[in-house]
């Protein structure tokens, strides 16, 4: 007669995040057979949390399928290769060692020998930690080591590794959020498979191919929240992503708080977040990832197709349909993932002319803007729809009446599959030509990143003639070049996140060939972001460079943008956003910026200044405008004198592009006094908002 224990998991360091249905396993002393009669299979994991997120769902997942199995799994959290094998050797040399038993067994803190000993195992996975699992110099000689010791205390058993998952895209821990979009994946696989034929092992659960199959597709590509602002997140706001198969964001308590722990009952808690952080679990499995881990397993140990279990989670309703039937693809028709290529981003997007309206895909967020005006008066606009999506692209239109009205779109930057077009930025050269100028990442970012431009020699005509695109170097370029007195071109760009991430480009022939001139370096990390710098030229020759951090900072050149001093804190004090610095016709230098000089507010308060010592001090103070979520400004000044200002206004929902027009004198007064000035006026909106600004028809 047949008695059932619970199936035995370790949960050190770990909780129990998704309970998916609970299953009888047999006994030890029993050497039961399936209700087919099969021998049932006897199961050992040994891994870390990313082990525990399959077996979450495991259990009811078998019992769907009407089996039984036994399952021993030691999820101590963080293990790697390393430390498993460590743990086993301190075991052996002190079986009462704590740091040796580290596992747990029907209801017993275990040793890796007694653990193996525990039963007479069919399968014993092992697995490496999700940090090095891309590293496979982190395997040597450790997975040998482990194998050997597991077919020394197991012989009977055979040894399986467990290929686990690359992170999210968006996940920032160890910069992978700046590598090309696949890395990981690739990265990991070859690791598995190379250090398997290494130590022996014939077979691999491919979950990491599985999770990679369902990000690839249409149903489980993961998504942003359009509508949520990742930058300012404000407490205890969610944002609503889709398809994700990874734990995604969510508020905890901020370390250092009670020791990490959450308040027990009765315990005061702020209802202000101010003892929480934003954080993005970007690496365990959520529910439908814990759920598509466990279908591979299901198929991989039980050979049986696990499309034919029709039992869907509650939670996770006809959509475990096709995590089901990713398994089977993975584990039975041997389906991987193809392969992406992160060199797509070196070749430019399209470049689509006088695209028709019907054509531009629709999107529920738009801006980062910039502004160009023509010697004749046409005033010229760019923006981003889809922006911090990688579905991001570029949109250019036109106004003949100082922007009163707009045109339709005149051009669209549509990228390659799998490419962003970002951070797009337009300048009237000093021939008159019009430059657009645009950053393409493979994914949401690659850690490359490339600066792609086009030209027209006659940005007044009717109908416009474009040269072909051209990449001039790596980053992400946003703000306009600088023409130095000499007559050499700067231009800045920024690959974010890295070491002397700031990169100054120079023409010295009028843009017909570009060569990095040097870099800056940004030395604290934690400060690090899209650094946005620009550049002016001071009275004395030197050259000041803004940047954006988590507020303001600074560096000053002295010849001519070779070397940078280090990057420091700028004592103008600013939230973590775009601002906007240029000399003006007056010789005298304008910012724009987020509220007053000595104070950090959020992005609102939109502010001008002007300052007469190059940078020393600012005066003046005209206010732009002063709601919330006013950001990105972009600037350019007419012969006449006329400033204008481009910038963005809630994104998502309403999606407008806004522009101000001022004069000198109306910065210095610090409210209007001139009559040409005009504020918030629209460029664009999007379409599900309230009604649109008149637009001029294309000619």
């Amino acid at each position: 007669m047949r008695r059932s224990i619970p199936v035995m998991l370790c949960a050190a360091g770990i909780g129990l995040l998704f309970h998916c249905g609970t299953i009888a396993a047999q006994s030890a002393a029993d050497e039961a057979s399936q209700p087919d009669g099969t021998k049932t299979p006897k199961i050992l994991g040994i891994g870390n949390s990313f082990l525990r997120n399959v077996v979450n769902c495991l259990p009811g997942l078998v019992q769907a399928g009407g089996h039984d199995f036994v399952l021993g799994a030691g999820t101590p959290g963080g293990r790697t290769l390393q430390n498993h094998y460590e743990a086993a050797m301190l075991g052996d040399a002190n079986p009462e060692d704590p740091k040796a038993r580290i596992y747990q067994y029907q209801g017993k803190s275990m040793t890796l020998r007694e653990m193996l000993t525990a039963e007479k195992w069919d399968y014993v996975t092992i697995q490496q930690a999700s940090p090095k699992s891309f590293k496979i110099e982190t395997y040597r000689p450790y997975a040998q080591n482990l194998v050997d010791y597991i077919r020394r205390h197991a012989p009977q058993a055979e040894v399986v590794f467990h290929q686990t998952w690359a992170w999210r895209e968006d996940h920032t821990r160890m910069g992978m959020d700046q590598k090309p979009r696949g890395f990981m994946y690739r990265e990991l696989t070859k690791a598995y498979h190379t250090i398997a034929r290494e130590v022996g092992i014939k077979r691999i659960i491919p979950v990491g191919d599985a999770f990679q199959l369902a990000a690839e597709s249409p149903e489980w590509h993961f998504e942003r929240d359009p509508d949520f602002d990742y930058e300012n997140p404000k407490y205890p706001e969610l944002p609503k992503e889709k398809n994700s198969l990874n734990g995604g964001f969510r508020w905890m308590l901020r370390p250092g708080n009670a020791k990490g722990t959450q308040p027990g009952p009765g315990a005061a808690q702020p209802d202000d977040g101010s003892d929480k952080v934003f954080y993005n679990d970007g690496s365990h499995a959520n529910g439908a990832g814990s759920y598509l881990a466990a279908c591979v397993w299901y198929e991989f140990f039980f050979h049986e197709d696990v499309r034919k279990i029709t039992k869907n989670p509650a939670w996770l309703g006809d959509r475990a349909i096709s995590l089901r039937a990713i398994a089977h693809q993975v584990v039975s028709e041997g389906i991987k993932p193809a392969a992406p290529d992160p060199d797509i981003a070196l070749k430019p997007a399209h470049v689509i002319v006088n695209p028709w309206r019907f054509h531009i895909p629709p999107t529920k967020r738009q801006g980062v803007p910039g502004i160009e005006r023509t010697a004749k008066g046409r005033l010229w606009a760019v923006y981003g729809r889809d922006v911090e999506s990688t579905r991001n692209y570029q949109v250019l239109t036109f106004s003949d009446d100082d922007g009163k009205s707009w045109s339709d779109a005149q051009l669209m930057i549509l990228p390659r599959r799998g490419v962003r077009a970002m951070s797009a930025s337009i300048w009237i050269d000093p021939q008159g030509r019009l430059w657009v100028f645009w950053g393409q990442a493979f994914g949401a970012q690659d850690g490359r990143y490339g600066i792609f431009a086009i030209v027209s020699d006659d940005p007044d005509a009717d109908e416009l003639q474009w040269s072909a695109p051209r990449r001039l170097g790596d980053g992400i370029m946003l703000n306009k070049p600088t023409v130095l007195s000499d007559g050499d071109w700067l231009f800045t760009s920024s690959v974010w996140k890295a070491d002397n991430s700031i990169k100054v480009y120079a023409s010295t022939d009028q843009g017909k060939s570009f060569t990095l001139r040097g870099t800056a370096n940004i030395a604290d990390p934690k400060t690090r972001g899209p650094d946005e710098p620009m550049i002016v030229e001071r009275k004395d020759g030197s050259l000041w460079m803004l940047v954006r951090v988590q507020g303001l900072a600074e560096t000053i050149s002295t010849d001519r943008g070779k070397t940078w001093a280090p990057v420091q804190r700028s004592s103008i004090k600013h939230c973590t956003a775009r601002f906007f610095v240029r000399r003006l016709k007056s010789g005298s230098l304008l910012l724009v910026k987020h509220g007053p000089l000595d104070k950090r507010v959020p992005r609102e308060l939109l502010t001008a200044y002007v300052s007469d010592d190059d940078g020393k001090t600012w005066s003046g103070g005209l206010m732009i405008d002063e709601r919330e979520d006013v950001t990105y400004p972009d600037g350019v000044q007419a012969k006449d004198g006329r400033i204008y200002i481009i910038y963005d206004h809630q994104r998502t929902p309403l999606g407008e592009v806004l522009m101000a027009t001022f004069t000198e004198e109306d910065v210095r007064a610090g409210k209007p006094v001139s009559d040409k000035i005009r504020l918030r006026g629209e460029v664009a909106r999007l379409k599900h908002s309230t009604t649109n600004s008149p637009r001029k028809e294309t000619p």
